[in-house]
């Protein structure tokens, strides 16, 4: 049955990719849904926006204007829907690749902080 991906673990859905048609991101959005549904998300990331960068207006809006390989601070910022997680910062990235170049797939959460917020040890985890 086709679905919305939001849709796709609603009224007895089992997720999308039916068919073993090899479209491994449809499965893969599927869960990255799932998840957002299910509000399982990792504990948020202190991120600097780079200011300097391509995209940087784009970054932290949550209106899906973010282009692949642009800084992003949740899965809703991206074109694609996917804020993968690369080196303790996020990056927009195409699903079927999420897991690709030293990313850890979808639903990076981040916040933004002013620099001299992160004092001297860096980045640190925030709890909801």
């Amino acid at each position: 049955m086709c679905s919305v991906v939001l849709a796709a673990f609603q009224a007895g859905k089992n997720g999308c990719g039916f068919g073993g048609n090899g479209n491994a991101a449809n499965a893969a959005a599927a869960e990255t849904a799932r998840q957002r549904q299910l509000g399982l998300r990792q504990a948020a990331v202190s991120v600097v926006i780079r200011k300097d960068a391509p995209g940087a207006a784009n970054v932290g809006l949550g209106n899906g204007e973010q282009f692949v390989s642009g800084q992003c601070l949740s899965d809703d910022d991206c074109d694609s829907g996917c804020c993968a997680t690369r080196a303790r910062d996020g990056v927009c990235s195409a699903v079927a690749v999420a897991n690709q170049d030293g990313k850890e797939g979808c639903g990076f959460f981040g916040i933004a902080v002013k620099p001299w917020q992160l004092g001297r040890k860096g980045r640190k985890e925030l709890k909801r």
